[in-house]
């Protein structure tokens, strides 16, 4: 079992194909998990803790908007017998704040964090920032002081209409140009392309291509729930999910679905 926490439902841009938009822009909808609220839930999963369940999702909207939440969880952490290991997904932009890059990086080297840092290649003009403008240039900008600094990262990739036909010359783009690249994980933006491609097919036809790259180039090419490059790759720990939102625990099962999740039911 992994736990994905839930700190905000607040982001700082306004990707065109974020499930969680018509959600958060209600007012009764908004998430923002209290320090009590943290408390307690830690304190559920080290009073019940399972070596194999240690890992702990930080989780949003942009998590690092709760950047002293995060401090609390891994203070509190460092405090157990028993310490869990964390996985952050960023969009990366508040790593341009040299504070919280300098804090964020000290845990990945330090092996208390992963991070995975969304970037959807030549569909990156999907992910806009609050003036409207395309996020591509700042991201660059972390990727390459990230990729300076040797710092290890995942690169998480949204597959939609602007990209879907770039994604093997994207994927050998990031593996050759940022060596701190160890996996990626590619997902289908499914509301929009399950009306364009066959995707069963589309993947089928990419794996044949992410085989030969990561034989290649030992660089993890994910595609979650596809047999073939998990049988390749073996490095994730494939469990089921238990969300944490506020003061409710919402277990759910880790598979492909199609089916969008909403955290507001």
């Amino acid at each position: 079992m992994s736990y994905v926490m839930y700190l905000t439902s607040d982001c700082n841009m306004k990707c065109k194909y974020c499930y969680e938009q018509t959600s958060r822009n209600k007012l009764e909808n908004k998430i923002s998990i209290t320090y009590d609220e943290i408390k307690k839930q830690l304190d559920d999963i080290y009073n019940n803790f399972n070596p194999n369940d240690n890992c702990l999702v930080l989780f949003g909207g942009e998590p690092t908007l709760e950047i002293d939440k995060i401090k609390y969880i891994v203070d509190y952490n460092n405090k157990q017998t028993n310490k869990l290991v964390f996985h952050m997904n960023t969009n990366g932009l508040l790593l341009l704040n040299d504070k919280i890059y300098k804090f964020i990086t000290e845990l990945i080297n330090n092996r208390i964090l992963y991070m995975s840092i969304s970037y959807d290649g030549s569909g990156q003009d999907n992910r806009i920032l609050m003036n409207n403008k395309s996020s591509k240039k700042l991201i660059d900008r972390v990727l390459n002081k990230l990729n300076k600094d040797n710092i290890p990262i995942f690169i998480s990739y949204v597959i939609t209409e602007l990209n879907y036909k770039n994604i093997i010359r994207d994927t050998i783009y990031l593996i050759k140009k940022y060596n701190n690249i160890t996996k990626i994980t590619f997902a289908y933006n499914y509301s929009e392309m399950d009306k364009l491609i066959n995707i069963q097919e589309h993947t089928d036809y990419i794996v044949e291509y992410f085989v030969y790259l990561y034989k290649k180039y030992n660089v993890s090419l994910c595609i979650p729930g596809n047999k073939k490059v998990c049988d390749l790759c073996k490095k994730c720990n494939v469990s089921d999910l238990k969300y944490i939102v506020k003061d409710k625990v919402i277990e759910r099962e880790n598979k492909l679905n199609t089916e969008l999740f909403n955290l507001w039911d």
